[in-house]
């Protein structure tokens, strides 16, 4: 393994201690580096800051090895993420916790959401996206999207949900609720859906879920439940 990971997974390591019993938002850069015995200079060396780290972690561990390996269906890949994230989950449950940040009025984000976010997003690009139906009002890559964003969103707050409100479900229980009420719930479509799809209207279902028009006429339902 170079040297340059071997130092970055010492700083990863130390932060996932640390965050283990406190916020990021308490931490600071020495308190990182004096963990695993890491100069400062050489923290900076590799990383931004401490939210740098944080998300290099998480890529580092769930997102890069799926790049690699490719597991069968995007589902299987969300199962992959669900479980390595339960594997730490304490750590996890404090970066689920980072909000976006204030300073003279402007809001700035070192939100560990929105990196989650864009990276379930660079996944449906690599796993491609479903057949939608091609809409009237607005340009098919926009709509794209949208259908992404949407998605991506709702999959990384259904597991801010579970964490940080639902702790009491275990991973086999929570995976067994996402397959049957979250992205990988699909089911036929009524005629009328279709024909509200093909003019580019979406269904609402509860609590602000969605739903479009997927692959062999089955749909995909995106809820925060």
């Amino acid at each position: 393994m170079p040297q340059r990971i071997k130092t970055k997974e010492l700083l990863a390591d130390a932060l996932k201690q640390l965050m283990a019993d406190a916020s990021i938002e308490q931490l600071g850069i020495q308190q990182i580096c004096d963990v695993c015995g890491v100069h400062r200079k050489t923290f900076y060396y590799y990383f931004q800051n401490k939210y740098d780290l944080l998300n290099w972690i998480f890529y580092h561990e769930c997102i890069e090895p799926l790049f690699r390996q490719k597991p069968e269906s995007f589902e299987k890949a969300v199962e992959s993420i669900v479980r390595k994230v339960d594997l730490d989950r304490a750590f996890y449950t404090n970066a689920f916790r980072i909000a976006p940040e204030t300073c003279f009025g402007n809001t700035f984000s070192n939100s560990f959401q929105d990196y989650f976010i864009e990276q379930v997003k660079e996944l449906l690009i690599l796993y491609g996206l479903p057949h939608l139906p091609q809409p009237h009002l607005v340009e098919k890559e926009t709509y794209e999207t949208y259908y992404t964003d949407t998605l991506a969103g709702s999959l990384m707050g259904n597991v801010q949900q579970w964490l940080l409100e639902q702790p009491q479900l275990s991973v086999e229980q929570y995976l067994e609720l996402l397959k049957t009420t979250s992205c990988f719930q699909k089911r036929k479509c009524t005629s009328e859906e279709e024909r509200s799809a093909q003019k580019g209207l979406f269904f609402p279902f509860r609590r602000g879920g969605i739903a479009l028009l997927g692959r062999q006429g089955l749909w995909y339902t995106f809820s925060e439940t």
